[in-house]
């Protein structure tokens, strides 16, 4: 569980999973930075991610793209190991880190109920001030995909919506696409984000 530091600020647990080392380290210093976020575990695959969220009860997950699938794994597993966060921890705060951030995957990133989509080029204090917004029950991606300045969402549950597939690489966002991610950016009820959502996955 999180808790309170002698200040009576509360105090969130913080996973991360990559397959870089030097990254994970880097998001547990930007964490710890904050006052906010305590570091309580890393994986540099999906299996052990399961297990230490599991163990630690971490509220907040930061996934990257390139999480293999497996112990020893070449191939990366894409959106994939925070869909299985999401699939078995519901409750955690998933934040995707992209190798190459591309509006297909920030949609699905969106539509799979991650809290936070961003790319891997940031400064440590803004990866930080991320982590707080999402451990304040916000929503934060990076319209910088979408050719648009960094946005911010207002403090709204995850959609409980079904998880589709991943899209392809080559695919692009609709305007129906948009729609919802401006949604989110405005801070609309969950129902109004869970209806958009049902419409585009038609």
């Amino acid at each position: 569980m999180d808790g309170w530091s002698g200040a009576g600020t509360r105090i969130t647990r913080l996973a991360v999973a990559d397959a870089q080392p030097h990254f994970r380290v880097g998001v547990q210093l930007a964490a710890r930075g904050t006052g906010r976020l305590e570091p309580v575990a890393e994986a540099a695959d999906v299996e052990t991610l399961l297990g230490v969220v599991n163990t630690t009860r971490a509220s907040v997950v930061v996934v990257g793209t390139n999480v293999p699938v497996a112990p020893g794994a070449a191939r990366s597993h894409g959106l994939g190991a925070a869909v299985a966060v999401r699939r078995r921890f519901p409750s955690a705060a998933v934040v995707v880190v992209s190798e190459t951030p591309r509006e297909a995957e920030l949609f699905d990133a969106l539509r799979f109920g991650t809290a936070a989509y961003v790319g891997r080029a940031m400064e440590a204090p803004d990866l930080g001030a991320i982590l707080v917004q999402v451990a304040d029950g916000r929503y934060v991606f990076d319209a910088a995909v979408l050719g648009r300045r960094p946005t911010e969402a207002a403090p709204v549950a995850p959609p409980r919506v079904p998880v589709g597939r991943e899209r392809d690489a080559d695919d692009g966002l609709g305007a129906r696409d948009l729609e919802v991610l401006s949604l989110v950016a405005r801070g609309r009820s969950n129902r109004a984000i869970g209806e958009a959502l049902e419409v585009s996955g038609q």
